[in-house]
Parts: structure tokens; C-alpha cells; sequence
């Protein structure tokens, strides 16, 4: 890949028209646009044709692949149900319909052509790429390499990464922390509701993010525009730090610390962060 990456793309062209860079724009270009492999191959040939004598363009997908198969990161696909339900994998792999809500898992016709296909990245190659960069690297590292700041003597404590609050949240600078999952449906009686499991996804769906906006906001009486109710609720106050961190360490009526095999998990963990300050509100599709 680095000899590519030096090498023109056919003699007197720009410096930076290497055979690994405009194999690269070519692949992009073919995801973008949803290329087939063939039409793909068929127009690498057509300019390989064109360009000058002794041009490096590959002339078909494989060989484009084969350019910038270093950067390919391993992956396993796994079939899904069509409403995020759940994977057909372990228990469920000889399963014809979502144990869950009950979907089929093929489309219609003879072959077995699945709904819906999940990419999953293993962690490992993908850390690995962020610290094979060393602007990535040293950002991977903040958490641990960071001076903790000083608290502010009027407004109080500051929130900071947990590592800086908690010894042995990051005993080394590479460890990278993940697994966490917020309470979404208990502080502040959070706006929330359960779409039906059949006909529908399961999925629980966020309303009320207009209480966000400006009291004489127009959003706010659009019923057409949103769930088709008024939405005049004012925002819950921002809590300061320590009052975030006391209703971490005693509500319960959430669930408790919990350990499972990624390790131990907290709910509302994101909370220490101060991500609940208030969601982002969202505007309609095809509003300007």
C-alpha cells in the first residue's frame, strides 16, 4: 500500500494522482452511487483504455480491492429482524420469523434473501486503527492524560470524565471504557412511548423534545408537524454536577449496579458526563 500510494498513476500526471488515492476516490464513488461489481469493472477498463500508456488503474473490482485490501476491517454479518428485535444468531440462527415480534426474516420469493443484514466490526481491529494514527492516538488517550481542572469556587464542582473522578476507571492511558446504558424512562418523568409489538417495532420512541425550545416558539402548536398534540411543557432545570452525582449514588428506582461479561455497567453513567442538560430538537422532515 505505500508503494501504491507513491506510485502516479500514469507517467506526467498530478503528484497527487497516485494508483492508491484515485482507486480509493473510484471505490467511494461506487458505494456512493451503489454500483454493481460489474459495472464497476467495466468502467475501470474503459478508462484503463483511455489513459496513457503504462497507467497503474486497476481494471476490475478485484484488483481495485486488492489495492486497498490493508484498509479492509475484518467483519461478521449477522441476519436481523426488520424491527431491531433481535439477530438470528446462537439460539435464533435456524429461525424463520423474529422470536420477539413475530417478522419473517426472508423476503418473499425462493431464495432466502434476508430483510435485513447487521455489519458488525469486531472492537479490537477497530481501536487498533485509532491508534495506529497519532492524532488519534493521543486523543484515544485524553481521559488518562488530562489535568483534571479546579473547580469553579462559584458555580461549584465541575463535571469531568469519570477517570478523573474514579481511581481504576482507566489504570493505564490506552484502556478504552465502553458498555454504558442510560435510564431513559425514569428522571424527570422523561416523555416516552412503547410502539406496539405487532403490527409495529417494538421500539421505544422520545417525544416532548419541544419543551426545549422558546416558550412562544411556533413549533409548539404544530400538531401537523409533529405527533399531532401541542407541546407546552417547559424544560426541567438543569441540575449542577453535584446534584447529578447524589441522585446517581441514591435513586432507587433505578436499576442498581449490575455486572455482566463486559463488565460492571451503571445506569445514567452519561449523567456524569453532563449529557442531560437537554436534548437537540429535532425539526420535521421537510421543515426548513
Amino acid at each position: 500500500m505505500e508503494v501504491d500510494g507513491m506510485t502516479p498513476l500514469y507517467p506526467g500526471c498530478r503528484p497527487e494522482d497516485t494508483r492508491l488515492s484515485v482507486t480509493l476516490e473510484c471505490l467511494e464513488m461506487k458505494a456512493e452511487h451503489k454500483w454493481t461489481d460489474s459495472s464497476f469493472s467495466d468502467n475501470m477498463k474503459s478508462w484503463h483504455a483511455r489513459l496513457p500508456k503504462d497507467n497503474t488503474l486497476p481494471t476490475s473490482i478485484d484488483e481495485a480491492k486488492k489495492v486497498v485490501c490493508p484498509l479492509d476491517l475484518p467483519h461478521v454479518k449477522y441476519h436481523a429482524c426488520i424491527n431491531d428485535c433481535a439477530l438470528f444468531r446462537n439460539e435464533y440462527k435456524d429461525r424463520t420469523t423474529c422470536p420477539v415480534c413475530g417478522q419473517g426474516r426472508y423476503k418473499r420469493g425462493n431464495k432466502k434473501v434476508p430483510l435485513k443484514v447487521v455489519w458488525y466490526f469486531p472492537i479490537t481491529p477497530r481501536l487498533q486503527r485509532y491508534f495506529v494514527d497519532p492524532k488519534e492516538a493521543k486523543l484515544m488517550q485524553w481521559h488518562a492524560e488530562r489535568e483534571k481542572p479546579v473547580d469553579d469556587p462559584e458555580k461549584g464542582k465541575i463535571l469531568t470524565h469519570p477517570a478523573q473522578d474514579y481511581p481504576g476507571y482507566a489504570y493505564v492511558s490506552c484502556q478504552v471504557n465502553h458498555g454504558f446504558k442510560a435510564c431513559v424512562k425514569c428522571m424527570d418523568k422523561t416523555p416516552h412511548l412503547q410502539l406496539p409489538k405487532a403490527p409495529g417495532s417494538c421500539k421505544t420512541v422520545f417525544q416532548g423534545t419541544r419543551m426545549w425550545l422558546r416558550f412562544d416558539h411556533p413549533w409548539r402548536k404544530r400538531k401537523d408537524l409533529f405527533n399531532g398534540e401541542e407541546e407546552l411543557g417547559r424544560a426541567p432545570r438543569p441540575r449542577s454536577g453535584e446534584e447529578i452525582s447524589e441522585l446517581l449514588e441514591n435513586w432507587e428506582e433505578c436499576p442498581a449496579r449490575e455486572r455482566s461479561d463486559r463488565g460492571n455497567r451503571r445506569c445514567w453513567e452519561y449523567g456524569k458526563r453532563g449529557l442531560f442538560s437537554g436534548p437537540a430538537v429535532l425539526g420535521p422532515p421537510h421543515a426548513p
